[in-house]
């Protein structure tokens, strides 16, 4: 039996990028109109708080090749494949895969359990890997290229320092009739020349030390108690409809943390972003790195397929699982 990670909503059945399109198109870049920017936040801010079908840019046209006349309304991408893995295999090699150095950190958890799939799912190195040297097609890229190795790390900075900025951007959303109950409790993006603090879980160890995690964003719902944790990934690799396992692992961790524990309901979602030098037009020379939300999925942490497995890798993650013969 393989296990279903969660629901997709981040579909490429007819998306087209940027034309024509069933799902939302979020994008952000430094050159953008007040208008662009302000409709970007309000859809960005709906996809952490609604189940919401994603347009992704880096989606590939399907093969018409024999298969005789085409509709407008066929489906022109493929849709993603399904991560599935069958959990006993999975738990038995992490049995067999303990890590060598512990570190008592939700990364460190998530990064093991990518460990675990990357040989056998191609070990690309570039998963989530940033993309400051991305080779596209833009005079702008080849200027970053072609500049010296102090410039190029401060264009790093600025542009990374954008990203981090543009992703927690909620404009005055939370303020509106719709949102005004959720609260921005917690944000792990590391904002310029701010100091971001570690949540411990008690009674999650690694050694004798507690499991640190900082979420990117946590919500609460002051009146119904509610939670929504966000894990925010880049990525120029295939998505699958349901994430990689090691997003789910961080969530999970996230999941453990005692104000979220306590909430009444809690609900944990991983986007995937890219970045890509675009022209917004043939009279706009050059191209701009534009910031662009690939996937979001959502699911319930406290589901116990989810928690049981999850709690399972953990387990062997902090040495309390003896491997079985």
């Amino acid at each position: 039996m393989t296990i279903d990670f969660a629901t997709a909503f981040a579909s490429r059945e007819k998306a087209w990028w940027p034309e024509h399109q069933t799902g939302e198109r979020i994008v952000f870049w430094q050159r953008q109109s007040y208008g662009k920017n302000r409709q970007a936040i309000e859809k960005r801010v709906a996809a952490i708080f609604t189940p919401t079908e994603i347009a992704d840019c880096w989606t590939k046209l399907r093969s018409n090749e024999g298969e005789g006349n085409t509709t407008p309304s066929a489906l022109l991408y493929e849709p993603p494949q399904r991560f599935q893995i069958d959990p006993r295999q999975f738990i038995a090699r992490a049995r067999l895969s303990k890590p060598a150095d512990l570190e008592p950190t939700a990364s460190g958890f998530a990064q093991w359990v990518y460990s675990l799939y990357s040989s056998v799912h191609g070990d690309v190195s570039d998963l989530e890997r940033g993309i400051e040297t991305e080779r596209g097609v833009g005079s702008g890229l080849d200027e970053f290229l072609e500049a010296d190795a102090d410039d190029r790390i401060e264009k790093i900075e600025q542009r990374g320092a954008y990203r981090r900025k543009k992703l927690c951007d909620l404009g005055d959303e939370l303020v509106g009739p719709r949102l005004a109950d959720w609260e921005l409790v917690h944000s792990g993006l590391h904002l310029q020349g701010e100091v971001t603090p570690w949540f411990n879980v008690a009674d999650l160890c690694v050694g004798n030390e507690p499991l640190r995690t900082s979420p990117d964003l946590l919500f609460k719902n002051s009146l119904s108690g509610e939670v929504i944790v966000v894990e925010i990934k880049r990525s120029v690799m295939e998505i699958p409809s349901n994430l990689w396992p090691n997003i789910w692992a961080q969530l999970w961790c996230c999941a453990q943390i005692p104000l979220v524990r306590e909430a009444s309901r809690v609900t944990v979602v991983g986007e995937v972003w890219g970045e890509k030098w675009i022209r917004e037009s043939r009279r706009d020379p050059p191209a701009f790195p534009h910031l662009f939300m690939r996937a979001s999925v959502r699911r319930d942490p406290r589901a116990p397929k989810y928690d049981i497995f999850f709690r399972k890798l953990f387990t062997i993650y902090a040495g309390g699982d003896p491997v079985q013969r």
